[in-house]
């Protein structure tokens, strides 16, 4: 510091020493205001993420209750199913009947194999509330 002020002079050192202390103020203040515009900014995309969050949370609880809707349609289906002869799948439905219900007690798999959309589910579906078979199954 006294080397600044042999070389300056007493008035220029005080006026150098103002100035340095209003540009650190100046900084201050900029790093300040670049601080509050960065936390409104943080603040606001808080904000837009949980807005989405509630939407995306509202969306997913729709879909849910269309899904559940949709599986317990599907289960009304299945019910009529069983009550109603199924076009074509008397004889299989019959020994497949036969193959669940007067199998021996050991356990055996019983496979529906076939191309698609040919009713393998339309045929499991229709034994779901068929009581001699619900009955001969711990669920």
């Amino acid at each position: 510091m006294d080397v600044i002020r042999s070389h300056l002079g007493g008035v220029k050192v005080t006026l150098c020493g103002i100035a340095q202390y209003a540009n650190l103020v100046g900084v201050t203040i900029g790093y300040t205001i670049t601080t509050s515009i960065s936390m409104v900014a943080v603040k606001k995309w808080i904000s837009y993420l949980t807005n989405v969050a509630r939407r995306n949370q509202r969306e997913i609880e729709l879909i849910k209750t269309e899904l559940i809707k949709s599986m317990e349609k599907n289960m009304t289906g299945a019910s009529h199913a069983a009550n109603e002869e199924l076009a074509g799948f008397g004889y299989v439905r019959n020994t497949l009947r036969g193959q669940l219900v007067g199998g021996s007690s050991e356990l055996d798999d019983v496979s529906i194999f076939g191309m698609a959309g040919s009713g393998k589910m339309t045929l499991a579906r229709s034994f779901i509330n068929e009581d001699s078979i619900v009955s001969r199954f711990n669920f």
